[in-house]
């Protein structure tokens, strides 16, 4: 269901909003409203995790584990590099 914000405002300005109305927006826009409306208590329960905003994509039959752990290895092989030019850069300038 797409809701633009005149949607909500309009929603939200009604006397009779019913608080499973409430609990839709309240899990769409991952706010909790039990502190603003003590009635939300009751049906805190239903609060789901927010969804993953992506998905990971992976080429090929790679674990998570592995994607990551090649990612940061490619990312520590930069580091040092620029690291070694750096000092490089320094040893020339102290010379």
């Amino acid at each position: 269901m797409p809701w633009t914000v005149k949607t909500i405002s309009r929603h939200v300005e009604t006397a009779d909003l019913s608080l499973e109305r409430l609990l839709m927006y309240s899990e769409a826009l991952g706010h909790d409203f039990s502190d603003e409306i003590p009635e939300m208590a009751a049906l805190k329960f239903h609060l789901k995790e927010p969804a993953a905003p992506y998905e990971m994509s992976t080429k090929g039959n790679i674990s998570e584990a592995d994607y990551y752990k090649d990612k940061y290895f490619k990312l520590l092989e930069k580091y040092n590099e620029m690291l070694e030019q750096y000092n490089q850069s320094l040893q020339k300038n102290t010379r």
